[in-house]
């Protein structure tokens, strides 16, 4: 029995083996998590991609609202601005990257003509866009839709803000107590030059020039130089031309050249006459003329209530007369038109003996088609201008004024072209 005990507590005893039981224990904890690791960074890996899918997704969508946005606001060339659509069923697709990540986009109007004021159906849009990813190997596409509801807007701002506003060169010449007078601020896109020894003892107002030149800036850094530069108001031609075509106090149309000879005179408005001995009206409206307007030395143009629109080129010449004025029942400030007074898309040249002009003088402007009327306007003698003068180079010669009404011309107020802006946003 004691010999059967020995040997049981020698086997009991006996450690040969345990180092290789530890290892073999080690190595499967080991490997256990080793293989939970690689588990959990796949799933971390595959979580890791599908973000970065919706993420990409969620950007493609974004970039069709934009790219939508653009198409029915800025690309007249290739979209019918404000009418384009792209349908439910035919929607708008773009691959900005490649073929597997790209956008649809549809959009849908929503205006509703019931309610209260009436809006039409184009007033009102849903823009929905979804953002597409289609990665190699994987079954599902990823997809991220956003909508955004955009109604009309328009551009509102003043659109008279300067004596002078140019888009190339003020020109300022004459010396002594006759240069040229100017009430009010001056710009030019470009630069301002001042060849008259007094001019700066009458002008207090504040000139800026977005080019190297600017005669009129005193500051020691040069703080009214090279400016950022300043939009040209527009002209509505269409709305003008609708206007004068509609006759009696809205104006009249006339095709082609006008000249007015020596001794003969054009009065229009309250106080005269159409031509010599036409009947009384209460308003000139708007006179458009489809061509050059030419007036003659002793030749005589009276408006009163409107203003004279041509397509072309305005020349008076020294002698003749000139006088535009406005009632203020005639004023309307919604209506930049009204503050209109003497308007061509070609040069304008006053070298009249009176000229007397209540309003805006302008030659030149943006046109629909993205191109601008080209005109200089030059102003002599006795010019006087209650108003304001917008030219692509603008000339001032001895005599002439220049008053800008702060408190009236900036009551103008324009609306310019429409656009869609967003009024909501949203994830669906």
């Amino acid at each position: 029995m004691k010999k059967k005990n020995k040997k049981i507590k020698d086997l009991l005893s006996n450690q040969k083996g345990i180092a290789l039981l530890t290892v073999l224990i080690f190595i499967f904890l080991m490997v256990t998590f080793v293989v939970a690791l690689l588990a959990m960074t796949g799933n971390d890996i595959k979580i890791s991609a599908i973000q970065r899918d919706s993420t990409k997704a969620f950007y493609q969508a974004e970039s069709g609202i934009e790219q939508a946005l653009y198409n029915l606001n800025v690309d007249n060339i290739n979209y019918d601005i404000i009418h384009w659509r792209p349908d439910s069923s035919d929607p708008y697709i773009k691959e900005p990257f490649n073929s597997s990540e790209y956008y649809e986009v549809t959009i849908t109007d929503i205006g509703d003509p019931e309610a209260d004021p009436p809006e039409l159906l184009t007033d009102k849009i849903s823009i929905i866009s979804t953002g597409i990813l289609k990665p190699v190997g994987v079954e599902n596409s990823r997809k991220r839709s956003i909508e955004v509801i955009a109604e009309i807007g328009f551009n509102t701002d003043v659109t008279y803000k300067y004596a002078l506003l140019s888009d190339k060169v003020v020109l300022i010449n004459g010396s002594g107590p006759d240069c040229p007078k100017i009430s009010g601020d001056i710009h030019s896109n470009d630069s301002i030059e001042v060849h008259s020894q007094n001019f700066d003892d009458f002008y207090n107002g504040t000139a800026t020039a977005s080019g190297e030149t600017n005669d009129l800036d005193e500051t020691e850094d040069g703080e009214f130089t090279g400016v950022n530069p300043v939009d040209i108001p527009p002209v509505d031609y269409e709305k003008l031309l609708a206007s004068a075509n509609g006759g009696g106090e809205s104006g009249e149309y006339f095709p082609g050249d006008m000249i007015i000879e020596t001794g003969e005179t054009w009065v229009v408005g309250s106080d005269g006459v159409v031509g010599s001995d036409g009947p009384p009206v209460v308003n000139a409206g708007i006179q458009y003329i489809d061509g050059d307007l030419i007036v003659r030395n002793g030749g005589v143009v009276d408006i009163h209530n409107g203003a004279i629109v041509v397509t072309g080129s305005i020349e008076f010449k020294e002698g003749s007369e000139l006088e535009i004025t406005k009632d203020n029942s005639y004023i309307d400030y919604n209506d930049p038109n009204t503050a209109l007074a003497l308007v061509g898309q070609g040069d304008i040249n006053l070298k009249a003996k009176t000229s007397f002009i209540g309003g805006i003088i302008q030659s030149y402007c943006p046109l629909p088609d993205g191109g601008f009327t080209s005109g200089t306007v030059e102003l002599y003698n006795d010019c006087v201008v209650n108003g304001a003068v917008i030219a692509e180079t603008i000339f001032m010669h001895n005599g002439t004024e220049v008053n800008y009404d702060e408190t009236n011309l900036q009551k103008y107020i324009t609306q310019g072209d429409p656009f869609y802006k967003k009024i909501s946003w949203r994830e669906l």
